[in-house]
């Protein structure tokens, strides 16, 4: 007996580029009309107020205790503020184009997650947001082998949504599609796993923009290369915007990429695309090493206890160069216009503003919430 007998087919990298062309062009046929949808910001500041004492800001009983004792003091004017404000992100704007892969990187504290939040509008309410968020829509509008591909992906046990079964050979989760995913007492899937089921919940809906934060934390080399390159081939197939922030990717990753939003200090100081990323800094006089994976040297360059390594001038000249130094030299060369700052003063494009949950109201959210609790609760009586 053959030992592959019985077994799911493979999903290739070359079969879901057929297949999404193939599904693009049926739609095409059929008059479907596909909205291509761009991000553009334009001053976004995001403030928070922290405690100055560090020990009050650990978030401990006793600490939260003395921390509301000392706020209730604070407004009947018995002593002074123990808070101040910091800004998180600090007056960003830029452009995300759709049809592109755009990957965010910064070392930790740049500002990553929380630029994501506020683009996605899932700010925590602590948090104040000044500026606003604007989202751009403008609609464009092989028999044997669409069906050949079409069984490829749908085939999986006894499921009959194409969208589910897709999504779960793409993201390679069909050993496990069946397994609970578990919680602290209750063994379930893998570390990495459970990351790729998020990537899921985010991808089922057929979404026209994504924003995924730190989605390889948890997965190897190779595993997060696959899932990028499915994710890449549907961005630019079915004219998806995705705006996906990584830790340290390596080479074969980071080349997967159209643009690159660099943070640091929550401020970019590179939005543009990937290729044009080394020379920037090489006009400012910074020079990436032949070997060295490009991704470590932007976040590198802005780090003052590297920087000096990439230096190609003369060494007695050498100066830190800060993060507002990077950010001027950015605005200030052509890379801003490329990026269609000014996309707003076009002609024949409609302007929408986003506004916080909107697509879905909080009452759905809740009863989604309630009726899968009430299914773990039937399941585990």
């Amino acid at each position: 007996m053959d030992p592959s007998e019985g077994e799911a087919p493979v999903l290739t990298h070359e079969d879901n580029q057929a297949f999404l062309q193939l599904l693009r062009e049926n739609m095409e046929l059929l008059g479907i009309e596909e909205e291509k949808m761009d991000v553009r910001f334009e001053d976004v500041s995001v403030e928070a107020d922290v405690c100055t004492a560090a020990r009050q800001a650990l978030p401990t009983l006793f600490n939260s205790a003395v921390n509301t004792a000392h706020e209730i003091a604070a407004s009947l004017r018995m002593c002074t503020g123990s808070k101040r404000q910091i800004k998180i992100i600090n007056r960003v704007s830029g452009t995300i184009r759709s049809s592109r892969m755009t990957l965010v990187l910064g070392a930790p504290g740049s500002g990553k997650t929380t630029f994501l939040k506020a683009l996605a509008g899932k700010l925590d309410p602590s948090l104040k947001m000044l500026g606003e968020a604007i989202r751009e829509k403008s609609a464009n509008n092989k028999s044997e082998k669409y069906i050949e591909l079409l069984t490829k992906a749908n085939t999986y046990g006894t499921r009959s949504d194409l969208a589910t079964n897709y999504i779960i050979k793409i993201l390679g989760l069909s050993d496990c599609a069946d397994t609970i995913i578990g919680d602290d007492l209750r063994r379930g899937i893998s570390g990495g796993q459970k990351k790729r089921v998020t990537i899921g919940e985010m991808l089922v809906g057929f979404s026209k923009c994504f924003f995924m934060d730190d989605i390889s934390t948890g997965l190897d080399s190779s595993t997060t290369f696959d899932i990028m390159k499915f994710l890449q081939q549907m961005a630019h197939t079915l004219e998806l915007t995705m705006v996906i922030s990584l830790l340290q990717p390596p080479p074969e990753t980071f080349e997967l990429f159209d643009d690159i939003i660099l943070l640091c200090d929550g401020q970019i100081v590179y939005h543009g695309p990937r290729e044009n990323s080394i020379d920037f800094f090489g006009g400012i006089g910074f020079k990436c090493p032949t070997r060295k994976n490009v991704a470590d040297f932007l976040q590198e360059v802005t780090s003052k206890m590297d920087q000096k390594q990439y230096w190609v001038g003369n060494e007695c000249e050498y100066q830190y160069h800060p993060t507002e130094k990077f950010v001027e030299s950015f605005r200030s060369s052509f890379l801003t216009q490329l990026r269609g700052l000014n996309i707003c003063k076009q002609k024949g494009k409609k302007i929408v503003k986003t506004s916080k949950n909107r697509g879905i109201f909080t009452w759905s959210v809740f009863q989604a919430c309630f009726s899968r609790e009430l299914l773990l609760v039937k399941r585990n009586y």
